[in-house]
């Protein structure tokens, strides 16, 4: 009976390890850089962790932040950004979804540089 309850915990164990990396959303960062865009919204006295989570449960509406540690702020960016620019700003660091419109734009550019 104790081997059969070590399986069955076993099997668990892994379905919920399976279950739980399929919920997983990619981020990507750029240190020390700032999107130049129309912000959605922008929330103060928030950590990046609380900023990444209202970027994630927008259900794909958000797809970038900026955020700037030294004030605690983050701009949040729609997912449908049509002009973006990128400005080198010490103190901000842009996170991005890998689906996100930013992620195409930066393949674009490295794909037009090889």
């Amino acid at each position: 009976m104790e081997q059969n309850n070590n399986t069955m915990l076993g099997t668990t164990f892994v379905l919920l390890t399976f279950l739980s990396l399929a919920h997983c959303i990619p981020l990507n960062q750029i240190q020390q850089a700032r999107l130049i865009a129309n912000v959605s919204r922008t929330l103060f006295n928030q950590s990046q962790q609380d900023c990444i989570c209202q970027m994630i449960s927008s259900l794909q509406s958000i797809s970038a932040l900026n955020y700037c540690s030294s004030n605690q702020t983050c701009q949040l960016f729609s997912s449908n950004l049509t002009l973006i620019d990128l400005d080198l700003d010490v103190g901000w660091i842009v996170i991005y979804t890998d689906q996100s419109l930013i992620a195409n734009m930066f393949r674009k550019l490295i794909g037009t540089r090889l």
